[in-house]
């Protein structure tokens, strides 16, 4: 079925490419930015739909990823998304500190190292690019 593995490997490179534009709406930021974000979300959506009917056909080309559950709760994951979305939401007012803030108080919770990196990465980024 090279078809299907052919149609999988555009929709992953189209989903790719889609998550790094969503990144580059929020850090620009591109007013509005959480409806710009929200678009693509939903676009990510659709493809991930159309390789889950992939899967269905063709078990084999399902990652390795989506055959283990997480190795992290749903409610860690969960938070540090809500997080996200609040951040974006608090660069679109300029509010940069509070940004941080959000991830910093996150950090001190002591979620595991995976969320930890993510986090002191973003705070990076916005001292970088918003010169705080």
């Amino acid at each position: 079925m090279a078809e299907l593995k052919y149609l999988n490997e555009l929709l992953s490179a189209a989903a790719g490419i889609l998550d790094s534009a969503a990144a580059e709406i929020r850090d620009i930021p591109l007013n509005p930015t959480k409806e710009n974000i929200s678009t693509i979300g939903k676009a990510l959506t659709l493809i991930i739909d159309i390789q889950l009917q992939i899967y269905q056909i063709d078990p084999k080309l399902k990652p390795e990823y989506l055959k283990r559950s997480s190795p992290y709760p749903a409610e860690i994951n969960r938070r540090y998304g809500d997080i996200v979305i609040k951040d974006a939401d608090l660069c679109d007012l300029k509010m940069y500190q509070e940004a941080i803030s959000l991830y910093e108080d996150f950090i001190s919770e002591n979620p595991p190292e995976f969320f930890t990196n993510m986090a002191r990465n973003r705070i990076s980024k916005i001292k970088k690019d918003y010169s705080v």
